[in-house]
């Protein structure tokens, strides 16, 4: 028998009010729940040699997203296959070798900017490498006779840290130069074979090598070191930082403060990640497998050169100078270091420069 119509209105009514409060109950259940916190992604292109430990310490241990940013890691060979990238403002960070940074300041000032210094050389960092029973004793033995072939050094990329220190090495012998000598362009991973072939079988007779290569030439060749690039005139020779690209920060100017404090959050993350590269080699250690294709046993014996916590222009004012000298520059003028440091418009919130306690600007 169906309801009389009274008794169906009111369960009519009674319904819509109970599927009225549950939606809006429903709602403000909705509105209340906390939202996750959504990282800000960046691009860093990055380079598989130890120079890069600080930024995977500092990614793997949280402290970019402690300061809301996700990195989106690139490969590259070496800055100048990232440049068109960073001009464009499509990539927003990368190591930068300081030859190649210092090249692109001179044609393009003022389009990148360095945040952080990254890696400085120490002792055996950079080896001239020769095979076992190569006859070349010592530098002099590459002094051009002038007639017939020159010696043939092998380097990575030409005006680059390799051919620069090669050449500040050279001038360190009486009437040395790189008139004496022939450079040859070889990948690095291929150099020990290169230096094991020798000249006269298509290889060379000197190979400028970093590590792993410097071990993998002395383990799998028995190659020696005819001079360490990294000494003297060289020890402590800046190598490479981190540079910004401002085509990015001042790409729009209603957002200039905020990329800029993009830039300061991730001067802070790495900061500590290189504070950590510093001072604790295991961590080193452990990180490089993950990044720079070094098995865990080799990673633990290579030498490494250190990893500054200040960014500071005089240090790098040697790399510039050094670059006029030998005809890197090609205006013949000098650079100011200390104008390509990034210099924040939130001052008041980017760390300092020779900040004592470590900060990276």
């Amino acid at each position: 028998m169906p309801p009389p119509p009274f008794l169906e209105m009111f369960l009519r009514r009674t319904l819509s009010v109970l599927a009225s409060l549950s939606l809006a109950l429903g709602g403000c259940t909705n509105a209340a729940a906390p939202q996750p916190n959504k990282l800000e992604k960046i691009t860093v292109a990055y380079m598989p040699i130890p120079d890069n430990a600080a930024l995977f310490i500092a990614r793997e241990r949280g402290f970019f997203a402690q300061e809301g940013l996700e990195i989106e890691p690139k490969e590259i060979r070496g800055l100048a296959e990232a440049v068109p990238k960073l001009l464009s403002g499509a990539w927003q960070f990368s190591l930068a070798n300081y030859v190649t940074f210092f090249q692109v300041e001179e044609k393009q000032p003022g389009k990148l900017r360095l945040v952080a210094d990254a890696y400085q050389a120490k002792k055996n960092t950079f080896s001239l490498m020769v095979k076992k029973d190569s006859p070349l004793k010592s530098l002099k033995d590459l002094k051009w006779s002038g007639s017939g072939p020159k010696k043939r050094i092998g380097v990575a990329t030409p005006q680059s840290v390799a051919t620069l220190t090669t050449e500040i090495t050279l001038a360190t012998e009486k009437d040395l130069n790189k008139d004496d000598i022939e450079f040859v362009f070889i990948k690095l991973p291929d150099m020990p074979q290169a230096v094991e072939r020798g000249s006269k079988h298509g290889g060379v007779d000197v190979g400028w090598e970093v590590e792993p290569y410097i071990t993998d030439s002395a383990s799998q060749y028995s190659a020696r070191q005819l001079a360490d690039a990294a000494s003297g005139p060289t020890d402590q020779f800046p190598i490479a930082g981190w540079a910004v690209s401002t085509t990015w920060v001042s790409a729009d100017p209603g957002q200039v403060r905020q990329r800029a404090d993009v830039v300061a959050r991730f001067q802070r993350a790495l900061s500590r990640g290189q504070q950590i590269a510093a001072t604790d080699r295991s961590a080193v250690t452990a990180i490089l497998p993950t990044y720079a294709h070094i098995e865990p046993a080799k990673a633990s014996v290579i030498a490494l050169g250190s990893f500054p916590t200040t960014l500071e222009g005089r240090r790098l004012q040697r790399v510039a100078d050094a670059m006029l000298q030998f005809g890197y520059l090609t205006s013949g003028k000098p650079i100011n270091a200390e104008n390509v440091i990034w210099r924040s418009p939130l001052a008041s919130s980017s760390p300092s420069v020779s900040s004592s306690t470590g900060a990276t600007p």
